[in-house]
Formats: structure tokens, C-alpha cells, sequence
């Protein structure tokens, strides 16, 4: 596709709207450093890069940390899955203090990974119970909520939904935890963003569907049905990615963050974030600088605007370079992958 097609396809296909509006009178900004995807403890983490990100982000002394999922690790490593979970958060609670911070779980904090059997929910809650006491605000689904900078922040356990769990109740909890989501965002005065660690999105590592079609069906009407401005954080896939589930009231953007872990062979990297929002809560504008840890040469900043500036101003195959990490198997699938991209 040439580069005129693609800007052409990307305006047809509404991508115009998904920073909506100019910087207006009343706007504000806010910053925040977001980790995501260190697995402490496993086969390939890497822990100097971690402690690395961790104080080079608390220099930016940003009014809040993001966790968004994957801290400790659940596969093969140093230790048992309990140790990991208290050695991750060991090397940062103290330095954290008592810094405004939202989190969110993935897959790889709980034991049997993917799976949200009761059992393996209430290790986990335990767990987070003991390192942060009342600091711990998931309940018992690992689901919560917190109110900062003039928006609700929203952490939902998307394991729930994952094609991967086969907890038989799954479908219940979905729903519950759905129900919930509904609810919360009702009560919510303004903007929200919504810490999902597995993004609502197509996988393109293993392209499929990375939620089970029910939930995925009733999140979508539960965006469409609310008036407010929503944005998406996630990470799970090791990758950065920017989608775009589309609203008529203002799509919702879901910004997919990178890993602090060498999993798949990626250089870890982390995020810092600044933001521009409207006084409704819209995301306006996005910029973000990904830093890697003892590489400083390959520190890359992105501004994510109107779609249609961003795909001017960016030059794509860069950007895709360093989506992927030049992965054999994206390479593979170059073409197919930068048609299905930007928005589902």
C-alpha cells in the first residue's frame, strides 16, 4: 500500500477521531511513568534494567506511577512464584513511600497462570494484602479503582477473559466483573482510563483474538453505551501498539506499553508519559519517551496527536521497528501487519 493509500484509508476509516478536537482553552496536562512487564524472577527478566527504570522514573517525580501487570513471574526461574511476588515489590515499596500509584494484575501474578480459579485469585490477593496492607485496593477479583489527577483510574483482571482460562466459572466472573466496570464507570464525574494488562485487542503475536468473544462483545457495548471519555493502558504483549475502538461520542484509544522483562528477545524498556486532556477528560494529545536501560541511544519519543498528524510526522517503518524488535516472525508477517494496525 503506498503511504498516500494508507493516509487515505486511515481517514476513511475515522482515524481522525482518536485524539478528538484541538488544545482548547481549559485543557490541562498531566504526567505519570508507567512499568509494565518486568516477571522478576523469571528465565528472562532482567533485574538491573529494572532497578535502573525504577530510579530513573522516580527522578521525573511525576505525580503517579502505573503498574500494569506482569511484576512478578509464574514460569521457570529463580525461586518460588510467592518469592518472586515479594522480591519484585521488594526492590521498589520502599522506594515508592508513599507515592501515589495505580497497578493493575496480569496473568503472571497469580500461580496458575491464566487461570482465576478462587484458590489462585486469594494467594494473590493475599499476597498484595501483606506487601501493601491498606495501600491494596483490588478486591477479591482483582478488580478496583482510584481518583487522580481529575480521572478515575479503573484496574480490571483481564485474565478473567482470557481464550486462555479454563476456570469453569470464568463466564460468571466475567460477567460480575463486567457488571461492575458498567456500574463504575456510571459513577464516574468525568474521564476514565482503565488499566486492562491484556489490551482488548487482536493479539498480532499470535494472531487471534486475545479475549474470549463474550466479554469482548459486552465490554464493547458497555464503551458504546457510556457518554464519557475512556482510554485504555495495557501491556502484556512486550510490544508498543496503539488501537482504537471507535465511538461516536470519541473513540477510545488503547495505548499498549513494552517490557521491562527480555522475554522474546526484546531490549526492556519502560515509559514515561504526558498527556493532554480536555477539560471533559478527552485525550487530546500523547507524548511518550521509551527508555531503555543502558542503552541511551535507543531512547525514542512519540507524540501521538490527531491520527492523521501522527502518521505524517512519523515515519511508520521506524515505528515498527521498534514495535516488534525485529522479531522473525513479525517479519514474516510485515504486510499483514501494517494493514491490521490501527483500528478494529
Amino acid at each position: 500500500m503506498k503511504r498516500s493509500e494508507f493516509l487515505r484509508a486511515a481517514a476513511a476509516l475515522g482515524l481522525s477521531a482518536l485524539f478528538p478536537g484541538p488544545v482548547r482553552a481549559g485543557s490541562r496536562d498531566l504526567s505519570f511513568v508507567q512499568w509494565s512487564d518486568v516477571h522478576w524472577g523469571s528465565d528472562e527478566d532482567a533485574p538491573a534494567a529494572w532497578k535502573e527504570a525504577l530510579e530513573r522514573g522516580l527522578q521525573e517525580k511525576t505525580p503517579l506511577l502505573v503498574f500494569t501487570g506482569d511484576h512478578g513471574d509464574n514460569g521457570q526461574g529463580r525461586g518460588d512464584f510467592a518469592e518472586r511476588c515479594r522480591g519484585f515489590w521488594g526492590t521498589a515499596r520502599d522506594r515508592l513511600g508513599d507515592h501515589p500509584l495505580v497497578l493493575t494484575l496480569g496473568n503472571a501474578d497469580f500461580r496458575q497462570n491464566y487461570q482465576t480459579d478462587p484458590e489462585n485469585l486469594h494467594e494473590t490477593e493475599c499476597l498484595y494484602r501483606e506487601i501493601w496492607g491498606d495501600r491494596y485496593y483490588l478486591d477479591h477479583l482483582g478488580n478496583g479503582w482510584q481518583r487522580h489527577q481529575q480521572l478515575d483510574w479503573i484496574s480490571l483482571n483481564t485474565q478473567i477473559f482470557s481464550y486462555k482460562n479454563r476456570y469453569p466459572e470464568a463466564a460468571r466472573q466475567a460477567t460480575q466483573s463486567l457488571d461492575w466496570l458498567a456500574q463504575r464507570l456510571q459513577a464516574s464525574p468525568g474521564g476514565s482510563v482503565l488499566l486492562l494488562h491484556i489490551p482488548p485487542t487482536v493479539d498480532l503475536f499470535n494472531g487471534q483474538q486475545a479475549w474470549r468473544s463474550e466479554p469482548l462483545r459486552r465490554f464493547g457495548e458497555i464503551l458504546q453505551a457510556h457518554p464519557r471519555p475512556v482510554t485504555v493502558l495495557s501491556g502484556h504483549f512486550h510490544r508498543n501498539e496503539v488501537h482504537a475502538i471507535k465511538r461516536p461520542q470519541g473513540d477510545v484509544c488503547v495505548l499498549v506499553t513494552s517490557s521491562l522483562s527480555r522475554k522474546y528477545g526484546y531490549n526492556p524498556n519502560w515509559r514515561s508519559n504526558h498527556w493532554r486532556v480536555s477539560p471533559e477528560g478527552h485525550l487530546l494529545c500523547a507524548d511518550y519517551d521509551l527508555l531503555y536501560p543502558g542503552h541511551p541511544d535507543f531512547r525514542s519519543h512519540y507524540r501521538l496527536d490527531r491520527a492523521q498528524d501522527f502518521l505524517t510526522q512519523v515515519d511508520r517503518t521506524a515505528y515498527l521497528n521498534d514495535l516488534f524488535a525485529h522479531h522473525p516472525q513479525i517479519i514474516d508477517r510485515w504486510k499483514e501487519l501494517i494493514e491490521q494496525f490501527w483500528v478494529f
